[in-house]
């Protein structure tokens, strides 16, 4: 571990050999990734040049990301692209892609996926990539960085996650609230609440919870709990959290509760007439 005061910054060496790099703290910091130089020590191939990106935390995955390689043109020697995607372990498999105008996914192929040491939670898989347009799908999430090397050039971006804020915010069974908004849960009456801030303050009643404007007492101050007995129909869920400045900053998203129904099949439907 580091420690890292306001202001500081440190320079990690990551190799693909080593499973990669999981970085968490328990303050906000920046992230980024840079290629090397081909003539930067310890290399064993001749193509690359500086490159840089940011990283998205994993809190910033989508369900569904387009991208494309860039085109070289003119005097350009880059003969190499990749997708660099990262996804949770349990649910890598179920990422899917789609080339070009095919609206038919199929599973990844051309790569493999490297679970990492840091955390094996997460994994990587670096996919080369041809001159077509690429989407890519995970039902539960996933964030693309694009790379490209040629005889002393690259390129290297940020090519698909979400930009929510993550000083403040909260999820509903495990998905943030901004995606839950409008949502419908069939069947589902159970919830569970859980919030995620950095700039809270410390005093008591810092937290407070609503439901359809009503405050949970009994939820007050908890960072996460569950949530039960709700009736079919629209609900709105509500955080307010109170800074380090005594301010107050509210966080909303509303959800329906229906009813599972179950088909009948009146061919099998008896009547008793008694």
């Amino acid at each position: 571990s580091l420690t890292l005061d306001k202001g500081e910054f440190v320079e990690l060496e990551i190799k693909l050999a080593k499973g990669g790099c999981y970085i968490s703290a328990d303050k906000p910091i920046g992230v980024c990734s840079y290629l090397t130089g081909e003539k930067y020590s310890g290399l064993s191939y001749s193509t690359g040049d500086p490159a840089f990106t940011w990283v998205p935390p994993v809190e910033q995955f989508v369900n569904l990301i387009t991208i494309a390689p860039f085109v070289e043109l003119n005097r350009s020697v880059l003969n190499e692209h990749y997708a660099l995607i990262v996804a949770a372990t349990a649910t890598r498999d179920q990422t899917t892609m789609a080339i070009g105008n095919s609206t038919s996914f199929t599973s990844l192929s051309g790569g493999t996926w490297t679970t990492g040491i840091g955390n094996p939670s997460y994994s990587f898989y670096s996919l080369p990539l041809t001159d077509q347009s690429y989407t890519f799908a995970n039902t539960s999430g996933l964030s693309i960085m694009c790379y490209g090397l040629g005889l002393a050039e690259a390129y290297y971006y940020l090519a698909g996650s979400a930009a929510r804020d993550l000083t403040a915010a909260f999820y509903v069974n495990g998905e943030h609230y901004f995606d839950v908004n409008g949502k419908k849960y069939c069947g589902v009456l159970n919830f569970r609440l859980k919030s995620v801030l950095e700039y809270a303050s410390n005093k008591s009643g810092f937290l407070e919870w609503y439901i359809d404007g009503v405050r949970r007492d009994a939820a007050t101050d908890q960072p996460e709990w569950d949530l039960s007995g709700l009736q079919p129909g629209t609900h709105t869920i509500r955080m307010y959290v109170r800074d380090q400045n005594n301010l107050f900053h509210s966080f909303q998203t509303a959800i329906s509760i229906c009813l599972l129904r179950i088909p009948v099949n009146p061919s099998k439907t008896r009547l008793n007439l008694g």
